[in-house]
């Protein structure tokens, strides 16, 4: 900030974080990623993530289910043709999840893994969020890590009511969010806008 005589530094310090925090708040909720009458939050990629990884929770449907499609067509993009889907429930081993993304087809085609109500994610019930990965979480990141580029994976997270919410504070879902796209798809209202 300029400095010296007849320029204060302070000032104009102020004089920026105020119209930082002005164009924060006044771009219209369109350009910030509520395009209909929902809201979804993109959380902010650093460089490492993976184009091929993505985490879509909330109780919107509409949102959740144009955001799944979204991805389907960027996967489909990347590899040139429509991916071999495989869907997985909650109650499937890791072990089974990780088989499925790991896999490579003979004849070269891509796979996409979803895995709906992955109980590695874990709804909010109130109390502390875990604090420390269990040894399967983290052999399931290591392995997500070294996916291949062909393959998608796929985390969808219906939440059972509009009060519950996802333990975005637990540890895997912060080492998740490091590597994959994440999409909290919520409805509008007086609260959130």
């Amino acid at each position: 900030f300029p400095t010296g005589p007849g320029k204060s530094g302070g000032a104009w310090a102020r004089l920026t974080v105020f119209l930082v925090l002005h164009r924060r708040w006044t771009v219209p909720l369109r350009q910030r990623g509520a395009r209909e009458p929902g809201l979804i939050r993109q959380q902010e990629a650093p460089l490492m993530k993976h184009s091929n990884i993505k985490c879509i929770y909330g109780n919107e449907p509409y949102l959740m289910e144009r955001e799944e499609r979204r991805f389907l067509t960027a996967c489909q993009q990347r590899a040139g043709e429509a991916p071999e889907q495989t869907v997985f429930e909650k109650d499937v081993p890791v072990a089974t999840v990780v088989e499925a993304f790991q896999a490579s087809s003979l004849f070269g085609g891509s796979g996409l893994v979803i895995w709906k109500d992955c109980p590695l994610l874990p709804i909010k019930h109130g109390g502390r969020s875990r604090s420390k990965l269990t040894t399967e979480e983290t052999w399931f990141l290591a392995q997500m890590e070294n996916m291949p580029e062909t393959n998608g994976l796929l985390f969808i997270t219906k939440l059972p009511k509009e009060t519950s919410k996802l333990d975005t504070g637990c540890v895997f879902f912060k080492e998740l969010s490091k590597l994959a796209d994440v999409a909290e798809c919520h409805l509008v209202d007086n609260k959130s806008v």
